[in-house]
């Protein structure tokens, strides 16, 4: 089973720390692929950290050509949290750009 595989399900489990490092590793042996980017993400998001989440991301936008998914997972984390405005237009500023 690949390491993205084994992170959701460590993450399914509760087993947060052993997601994370599997999530890195993931991102280390492949920094260009988004599903990683995409799966740290929501972990962080899943454990109220939602500022290293939002820089996870904001560097997902960076290698999506469709963000389709981006805009789903950045949505969720914007209703999950009582964002400020600033979070909330910064919603829309990477998307200026694409």
């Amino acid at each position: 089973m690949d390491k993205l595989k084994q992170g959701i399900e460590e993450m399914q489990n509760h087993n947060y720390e052993e997601a994370a490092r599997l999530f890195t590793e993931s991102i280390d042996e492949n920094p260009k692929q988004p599903v990683g980017y995409i799966n740290f993400g929501n972990l962080l998001t899943h454990m109220n950290d939602y500022e290293r989440a939002a820089r996870f991301l904001i560097e997902l936008l960076s290698l999506m050509k469709k963000p389709l998914q981006l805009i789903t997972d950045w949505g969720m984390f914007i209703m999950n949290r009582k964002s400020s405005q600033k979070l909330k237009s910064s919603f829309f500023k990477p998307f200026k750009k694409v």
